[in-house]
C-alpha cells in the first residue's frame, strides 16, 4: 500500500514539474518511476514494460521494469472574462490562466 502511495506522489511531482516547464501532457505521455523519464509512447507492449515512441520501425524504445504509468494532464478549458477569452489549466482557485494578448490571471479571479 505504501509503495502505491509513493508512486502516486512521484507521478504528481512529475506532472507538476512538466507543467512548470511548459511541457504539454497528451494522451500518449507515460512515466517510468524507476528511471525517472517521461516519454510519448505511440504504443505500449502487451506486458506494459516497453514504450515504443515510433510505430514505423520500433526503434528508440525504452523499457521500464515496473511498467509505464500513463500521465493524466490537467483540465484545460477556456473562460470568457473581462472582455476576452482566457485559457486556464485546472479548476483550482489558483490555477493559472492566460489570454492571447498576454494577460495572466488566476481562475478564482475570473469565475
Amino acid at each position: 500500500m505504501q509503495k502505491k502511495i509513493w508512486i502516486g506522489i512521484g507521478a504528481l511531482a512529475v506532472i507538476a514539474l512538466l507543467a512548470l516547464a511548459g511541457y504539454v501532457i497528451t494522451d500518449k505521455t507515460h512515466y517510468c518511476e524507476s528511471r525517472g523519464i517521461v516519454m510519448e509512447c505511440e504504443s505500449i507492449s502487451g506486458s506494459g514494460l516497453r514504450c515504443y515512441p515510433n510505430l514505423v520501425d520500433n526503434k528508440g524504445y525504452r523499457d521500464c521494469k515496473e511498467g509505464w504509468i500513463k500521465l493524466k494532464g490537467v483540465d484545460e478549458f477556456n473562460i470568457f472574462a473581462n472582455g476576452e477569452m482566457y485559457r486556464c489549466f485546472g479548476k483550482e482557485l489558483y490555477s493559472k490562466c492566460s489570454s492571447p494578448k498576454g494577460r495572466e490571471a488566476y481562475y478564482g479571479e475570473l469565475k
